[in-house]
């Protein structure tokens, strides 16, 4: 089973920004991201859970039964206090497989392919949750393959631009590695 979380709900914004006027929410972003994701998935006959707007995170979790073949993704959008933070991360366990592993570096270079982003982490594009500025992170503690992905920053205009204009051809991208993992590893 593919799991598919926007990485907040509608009382959580998450990251927030402004450019030439306009207030732009991860929440939001990542709400219609998850929206294009689950439309690869329907397209390609597979089944996915996917959190609910109004549901916590703990809430989410504790509903979710991922087992050892399931795929747990959830989208996210970086920020930074300057607007020239840059680049494409994708988290996975700090303990993880080499099927995490594997994914998440598949889905770094094929994102940097479709968006042009840098891939941070010395250009690897993939982070442990310890490497990341949380340390660790829930949704890296389901049994199953865990890929959490910074798609760039909210923060650089450039940087959401390119994933506003790419958006359809990004989540196409990213459901086709959710399914991948899941025919690979389930």
């Amino acid at each position: 089973m593919i799991y598919n979380s926007a990485g907040h709900h509608n009382n959580d914004s998450g990251a927030v920004a402004t450019h030439n006027g306009i207030k732009y929410q991860e929440n939001i972003i990542m709400k219609e991201f998850r929206g294009l994701i689950n439309n690869r998935l329907d397209s390609k006959g597979y089944k996915y859970i996917n959190d609910n707007d109004n549901e916590t995170l703990s809430q989410y979790l504790t509903r979710i039964k991922p087992g050892t073949g399931s795929v747990i993704f959830e989208g996210h959008l970086n920020a930074f206090v300057t607007s020239i933070a840059t680049g494409i991360e994708i988290i996975i366990p700090t303990n993880h497989s080499q099927a995490e592993y594997k994914i998440a570096s598949m889905m770094a270079q094929g994102l940097h392919k479709i968006t042009g982003l840098a891939l941070r982490n010395g250009g690897t594009g993939v982070i442990t949750e310890g490497q990341s500025k949380r340390g660790s992170l829930a949704i890296m503690k389901k049994p199953g393959i865990n890929i959490l992905a910074e798609f760039g920053f909210i923060s650089n205009s450039n940087d959401l631009k390119i994933l506003q204009d790419k958006k359809v051809e990004i989540c196409n991208f990213v459901g086709d590695c959710l399914i991948l993992a899941e025919d690979w590893f389930s």
